[in-house]
C-alpha cells in the first residue's frame, strides 16, 4: 500500500508547527539554544500504518544511548503491545544493541522491526549531532517532535474512536462509539481496539 502525504506537528521544546521535512533542522536550532555539555544526535524515526497513513517523529537521542534505550524509547512510544521481540537492521545485516547513537554518521539509516509476525516496520535515521543543556524528565530520550493525530471517520462520518484489527486489513473497521457497540466483529470490551497515534494501530493488541 502506498504512504499517504504526511501531516505537520509540533515541535516539544518551543511548540511551533512542523513540517516533517524541515522538523530535523529546526529541533536542531532550539536545542542548540540552550548551553550545555549534552551531546544529542537528531534521530527521525518513521513508519506507515494498516492503511497507508505515515507516523514520523523526532527524537533527541543522547550519544552514550544504546539502540536498547532505542528500542525501549520506541515500545514506549509507539510499539509495545505483547512483549514481542524486536531487531534492528542495516540492510540483512542486524545491529547489535550494545552500539550507541553516536557511533552512526548523519544520514546513516537503520531498520526496526518489531514483532516478527505482524511487523511493524519503522525507518530510523540519523541526523546531526548537537550540543546543549540536559533535557528535564526522567526519560534519556526525547520525543522532540511528532505528527500531529490522523484524522479517521466512521462510515457514518462521526470521528472514529476504535479500529477492528479484522476489518482494518481491507481498510475498513473506522468506528464512533456508537457504532462501535453494534460492530459484527465484537465491541471495544473484546475485539476493538482504540485508534492511536501510532503506526501500530489496529495491529495485534496495540491500545497505545
Amino acid at each position: 500500500m502506498p504512504r499517504k502525504a504526511s501531516i505537520p506537528g509540533h515541535c516539544a521544546i518551543c511548540q511551533a508547527e512542523l513540517k516533517k521535512a524541515s522538523a530535523a533542522k529546526h529541533i536542531a536550532e532550539c536545542l542548540s539554544k540552550v548551553s550545555g555539555k549534552t551531546e544529542y544526535a537528531i534521530v527521525k524515526v518513521e513508519g506507515m500504518g494498516i492503511d497507508g497513513d505515515d507516523y514520523w517523529l523526532q527524537a533527541a537521542v543522547p550519544v552514550d544511548c544504546t539502540l536498547k534505550d532505542l528500542d525501549n524509547f520506541l515500545r514506549r512510544t509507539w510499539l509495545e503491545c505483547c512483549g514481542h521481540m524486536s531487531a534492528f537492521r542495516s540492510g540483512r545485516m542486524e545491529i547489535p544493541k550494545s552500539a550507541r547513537a553516536g557511533q552512526f554518521d548523519a544520514g546513516e539509516k537503520l531498520t526496526h522491526e518489531y514483532d516478527f509476525g505482524d511487523t511493524t516496520e519503522l525507518t530510523i535515521t540519523f541526523g546531526q549531532i548537537v550540543t546543549s543543556a540536559r533535557l528535564p524528565g526522567r526519560e534519556k530520550i526525547l520525543v522532540a517532535a511528532r505528527n500531529l493525530p490522523h484524522e479517521k471517520k466512521c462510515d457514518c462520518g462521526k470521528q472514529a474512536k476504535y479500529i477492528c484489527p479484522i476489518c482494518a486489513f481491507d481498510g475498513e473497521g473506522w468506528l464512533c462509539p456508537e457504532c462501535a457497540d453494534d460492530h459484527e466483529c465484537g465491541t471495544p470490551d473484546d475485539v476493538l481496539l482504540p485508534v492511536t497515534n501510532s503506526p501500530r494501530c489496529g495491529v495485534c493488541g496495540y491500545e497505545g
